[in-house]
């Protein structure tokens, strides 16, 4: 099923990830991990790479990067990983590969095994800078979205201009805001318990992530989020319940 997915989980928060190289300034790799969108990392050098040594074999089946300018530089993003850990030979695996035609986020979905070793590498002429880079275990919701959910509803948010006699002359755009109230009907308790639980209190009640709303059939179409408030999960006949919460950020 192509169900809506929370995308938090992040392998190079494991351990700190190991750049092949950093331009000068406030370019350190550690941003990426963040998602944070006003913070980079940049290479000094082309190739390069990001690795982290895991600690122990991990899961991954997506790639994630938020602000970057991969297309205007004209550089591909490989996901690499590597089980015997020497990044050498058959040891680097290719796992996934992306070259934007733009700069605007995007995701990328695989099947590889769990792996200790995960890793970006960029290729190209020219190196690029990124915001937000992930790989991870994406958390799938375990139902659709009900009847009413809007995907491409936004508020722009600024100052709207008027003359004296109101007429309009224009205004100023900072940005683009896009919220939903989300509620997904009839999960199990087991789920609640074992998988959105441990998320919330990991992740979610407080730091931001990335929303998919329609992975496959819509993979560019991303929202940079916080959680407004709590959840709810009031009870339905059966072992399930109905699992409640808003959503607030910025439009891809």
């Amino acid at each position: 099923m192509n169900y809506p997915k929370i995308l938090y989980d992040n392998r190079l928060g494991d351990a700190a990830p190991v750049a092949s190289s950093t331009a000068a300034g406030n370019f350190d790799v550690l941003n990426l991990r963040d998602f944070q969108p006003f913070t980079w990392w940049q290479p000094a050098a082309m190739p390069a790479t990001v690795r982290v040594d895991c600690g122990a074999a991990a899961a991954a089946d997506y790639a994630l990067v938020w602000g970057h300018d991969l297309g205007t530089q004209g550089a591909t993003l490989n996901v690499r990983r590597s089980p015997g850990g020497t990044w050498a030979g058959a040891d680097d695996v290719l796992v996934a590969t992306k070259t934007p035609a733009d700069d605007k986020p995007f995701l990328i979905e695989f099947a590889a095994p769990d792996t200790q070793h995960w890793g970006i590498e960029v290729t190209g002429a020219t190196a690029p800078s990124l915001a937000i880079a992930a790989i991870g275990a994406a958390l799938e919701m375990p139902s659709g979205l009900r009847e009413g959910f809007d995907p491409v509803g936004r508020v722009p948010m600024g100052g709207v201009n008027r003359s004296v006699k109101g007429n309009p002359v224009g205004g100023n755009v900072d940005y683009e805001e896009w919220s939903q109230s989300l509620s997904f009907e009839f999960v199990a308790w087991d789920w609640f318990r074992s998988a959105w639980v441990p998320a919330w209190e990991a992740h979610l009640r407080g730091d931001p992530f990335v929303f998919a709303w329609d992975p496959a059939g819509h993979p560019g179409e991303l929202y940079l989020v916080n959680t407004v408030g709590g959840f709810k999960g009031p009870h339905s006949a059966g072992s399930v319940g109905n699992l409640q919460f808003d959503l607030a950020g910025l439009v891809s």
